[in-house]
């Protein structure tokens, strides 16, 4: 069958769904099966719900079958290939669905998750079908379908910006045009598993939810077989040819992975269409508790920013308390959004206030700049005649606090990030100035004093 063998709209649905290609079998017989019922593998067949890992997932759509062609080495997939359709999903699950009957049609076999996360399952979990293609990865050999799982995500993938707003490829072939918006698409640059850069057509969120789901799922439904180090994009297992899914995925598949290592599912979801879940209770940090000295870095070097910051260090919470709507993330996945929204990333030193002299170090740091302003004072009095000296201690205390001011914020972790910090720390900077002066005042009649004495 193709594309133009359907009837009416249907066929321009299809005309660009998927880059197909058959799965090479090597000569070897193939044992095509499509009716799972008569095999007692169906979804509600009784076989399916003996002891062992279940063969459909219980919240899936399962009334569109797709032909597989042999039973996995192990009787279950080892992992997962993510794909995007490269077809229309803006019809949401009528979009799924015609995606599954073409690709039936072409002896195709996948999960399917349309644009509102409806999730399909076309086959049982012991049987393979194609979808990868000419494929291979380290560790798991080459053809890859009879090995990995596909998931197939609606979506157009890669779009191309024009005047009329980002189109899909099939928009010059097909009447029915297409055009997304710039809050629709995505743009990435070559990185990790992205082999193509440009614009694509984000995923939806319900789709990425049903996405992890559906991922931890199968793990914990035979976690001695199923290993999310072999959760791989297309665009891992065949990088010279294929995209998908790239930028459409709001993680870069090795981000997706950590994700997954970082807090499996440990029992199957209800039977229902996968919800979203509560937000994650906020977590209250323990107060930092005070240095006794200046901190050095890793590799033993001291920070100037540390004669006058106190710094405390958050203990990293545990996994389960990092958690996201459908699973907890990765430190990985939160340092992005921990750098927008101005928090520490978890064990990372607590800034305080900047260049203020209310901490441990002002024991060391106070009299040496409050003797560097003295200092200063004297030699400009040397150089500017007819100046009173009260001025000249508060220029020198002026330019001391300055330089302490921009050496502490030399220091990214303790540098503002709000508005509201960045006047605190200018007042707490204008309070040291005036502190140092003050004090300055007393050690520069000391000094004056002394070199009186001296001649």
């Amino acid at each position: 069958m193709t594309p133009t063998d359907l009837p009416g709209e249907a066929a321009e649905y299809i005309a660009d769904l998927l880059d197909l290609e058959a799965e090479e079998t090597r000569g070897e017989a193939v044992d095509w099966v499509t009716d799972y019922d008569a095999l007692g593998l169906g979804p509600d067949s009784e076989g399916t719900r003996s002891s062992g890992p279940a063969l459909w997932y219980p919240g899936a759509t399962t009334f569109l079958k797709m032909p597989t062609q042999g039973t996995y080495p192990r009787n279950y997939p080892v992992g997962a290939v993510v794909h995007f359709t490269a077809g229309r999903s803006e019809k949401g699950d009528a979009d799924a669905e015609n995606t599954i009957r073409y690709g039936a049609s072409l002896k195709h076999c996948y999960f399917c998750i349309s644009a509102t996360g409806r999730i399909y399952q076309t086959a049982p979990l012991n049987r393979w079908g194609s979808h990868a293609g000419r494929s291979s990865y380290p560790g798991l050999g080459e053809s890859l379908s009879s090995k990995l799982v596909g998931i197939e995500v609606c979506g157009a993938g890669i779009v191309q910006q024009t005047d009329q707003g980002f189109e899909p490829g099939w928009n010059k072939t097909s009447s029915r045009k297409t055009y997304y918006t710039a809050d629709q698409v995505r743009r990435v640059e070559k990185t990790a598993n992205i082999t193509q850069a440009g614009y694509y057509l984000q995923f939806t969120p319900a789709q990425e939810e049903s996405l992890l789901t559906l991922l931890r799922w199968l793990q914990a439904n035979h976690p001695t077989v199923f290993q999310f180090q072999y959760v791989l994009g297309h665009d891992e297992i065949a990088p010279a040819r294929k995209q998908d899914p790239g930028g459409s995925l709001s993680l870069l598949m090795p981000d997706l992975r950590a994700r997954l290592l970082a807090a499996p599912v440990v029992s199957p979801p209800p039977a229902e269409p996968v919800l979203p879940a509560p937000a994650p209770a906020p977590v209250s940090p323990p107060a930092p508790e005070p240095a006794a000295a200046p901190e050095t870095e890793p590799g033993g070097g001291f920070r100037m920013a540390d004669l006058f910051v106190t710094r405390g260090r958050r203990p990293a919470p545990s996994r389960s308390s990092r958690t996201i709507p459908g699973g907890t993330r990765s430190a990985a996945a939160e340092a992005p959004e921990a750098a927008e929204s101005g928090e520490e990333p978890t064990g990372q030193p607590l800034p305080s206030a900047v260049g203020a002299f209310v901490t441990p170090q002002s024991v060391m740091s106070f009299p040496i700049a409050s003797g560097a302003v003295a200092m200063l004072s004297k030699l400009a009095k040397g150089l500017v005649q007819g100046v009173e000296e009260n001025v000249l201690i508060l220029g020198a205390a002026s330019v001391i606090g300055l330089l302490i001011f921009l050496v502490t914020l030399s220091d990214a972790q303790v540098r503002p990030r709000t508005p509201l910090k960045w006047a605190i720390a200018i007042l707490m900077a204008l309070i040291n100035t005036a502190f140092l002066a003050v004090s300055a005042t007393g050690l520069g009649s000391v000094a004056l004093q002394a070199v009186g004495a001296g001649e």
